[in-house]
């Protein structure tokens, strides 16, 4: 599942879009700064990895694709063996019921927030020390390009499961800031890592589709001077350095809500959870 690995969170110059603001955004003027973005976060990757890095092209496609469901159907026995049974469902659906409503009851006295950035910083400095341990990794440019005040959207690139925990730590490090993190839908389905998302300031994005509750979020949290991570991607690449085609939402939010847009180039992620790793089925 794992391997020994240097893994790099590199943060590029803000971009402005100052010219947009306050106009109709069309789509070409959409996909040209999406491609823009694109080889700005490349850049800030290809600086992550040797020359000598070999590219497989067998992991080309996302995770949850078709091709993802054909090989996860070739290990029907092992995912039999790692299926917990009813009744753990039923204990774990109720911890996470139990959890979700604390979270809500906290919400009526107006302590949530304040309870959540309170766990999310801790949550941090834990994994950060966990991480520096069993698998270490590197910021660059953070105290130089995050500001430490005001909106704005984080934009990484994606090559694994792990860049969701790793650029939340690194956030929590340097500038200590929170980090509103979109993600997918799927996730807040799943028994006990729904508690742990909520609880870590993520809402969920239903891919595929334009989530316009979601797009709203998002810039209700941009203007009231938050970070809001998006992945341009929209799902994992297949690491080594190829990028998907980015969408235009990520650009689009940015001018929108009138913030910038902070490209964050990560590499070496997909050593630690690879493309196509298993997991605990629930």
């Amino acid at each position: 599942l794992m391997k020994p690995t240097r893994v790099l969170v590199r943060i590029g110059k803000p971009i402005y879009y100052t010219d947009y603001y306050g106009k109709e955004l069309s789509y070409p003027d959409a996909r040209k700064l999406s491609d823009e973005l694109r080889e700005k976060i490349k850049n800030l990757i290809e600086m992550g990895y040797s020359k000598g890095s070999e590219k497989d092209p067998e992991l080309s496609l996302s995770i949850d694709s078709p091709s993802d469901m054909e090989r996860l159907q070739k290990h029907d026995a092992l995912k039999s063996l790692l299926k917990p049974k009813s009744t753990g469902k039923k204990i774990l659906k109720l911890i996470d019921d139990t959890w979700y409503g604390f979270l809500r009851a906290l919400e009526v006295f107006d302590l949530r927030t304040h309870f959540q950035d309170a766990i999310q910083m801790f949550s941090g400095n834990l994994v950060h020390q966990l991480c520096n341990t069993l698998i270490p990794y590197k910021t660059i440019d953070f105290d130089k390009y995050i500001p430490k005040e005001g909106g704005a959207v984080i934009a990484p690139s994606h090559n694994s499961e792990w860049d969701v925990i790793i650029i939340a730590t690194a956030i929590t490090q340097k500038p200590k800031r929170i980090l509103y993190q979109m993600s997918k839908q799927s996730l807040f389905r799943v028994p006990i890592v729904n508690a742990w998302v909520r609880n870590h300031h993520a809402f969920p994005l239903k891919r595929g589709e334009h989530d316009v509750e979601c797009y709203l979020h998002a810039r209700e949290l941009l203007e009231a001077e938050q970070l809001v991570c998006t992945y341009p991607e929209g799902t994992t690449n297949p690491g080594n350095g190829q990028l998907l085609e980015g969408h235009t939402g990520c650009v689009r939010l940015a001018i929108d809500a009138k913030v910038p847009i902070i490209p964050v180039g990560i590499t070496g992620t997909e050593n630690i959870y690879p493309k196509h790793a298993k997991m605990l089925n629930f």
